[in-house]
């Protein structure tokens, strides 16, 4: 439970600091990439990292913890950073309020949603993986989109009308 995985980071924060930076850069590709825990390597997840100081037999046959986004903040600077990212979450729960008032916008936030509601048991920036994710998908629809417009317009727009010059005139007719 992820209660047990912030005891155990504030236990021995030492051993998983050293590692935040990495941490936090794989759970930005974590939107893109599914979770390896196949070949597990120190440093890579923070949830498998716990699971295997409690208890590295169990994580072997499939058992582990979950992440926790508090032991994470507590990790990367103290009781200070959990206070200022948990505010930060704050807010940004109040812009997803805000933004789920204008239908596209709307998008974005049901996109985001079940990583916010499975925050507590997630990683930090699991948000913001799939909120980079949910970009480049929009972007990419966006270009395609334009690419349509530009097609179509050019197979409807009116073409110029063909100039005869007077011999192609003559002999047509002869």
């Amino acid at each position: 439970n992820s209660l047990d995985v912030t005891e155990v980071v504030v236990k021995y924060r030492s051993l998983f600091a050293p590692y935040a930076a990495t941490y936090l850069k794989d759970e930005l590709t974590f939107g893109f990439t599914p979770h390896d825990v196949e070949h597990y390597f120190r440093g890579r997840e923070l949830g498998n990292d716990v699971s295997v100081l409690l208890n590295a037999q169990a994580y072997e046959k499939g058992l582990a913890t979950a992440g926790s986004y508090l032991a994470e903040q507590y990790m990367i600077g103290g009781v200070t950073a959990v206070v200022i990212l948990s505010l930060m979450i704050g807010l940004l729960l109040n812009v997803l309020y805000r933004m789920s008032q204008c239908v596209f916008s709307l998008f974005f936030v049901m996109m985001l949603l079940p990583d916010v509601l499975s925050m507590p048991r997630g990683d930090l920036l699991d948000c913001l993986s799939v909120l980079l994710r949910t970009c480049l998908f929009v972007v990419v629809l966006f270009i395609g989109w334009k690419l349509y417009q530009v097609l179509a317009w050019q197979q409807q727009a009116p073409r110029p009308a063909q100039q005869l010059s007077p011999e192609q005139l003559s002999g047509s007719s002869g």
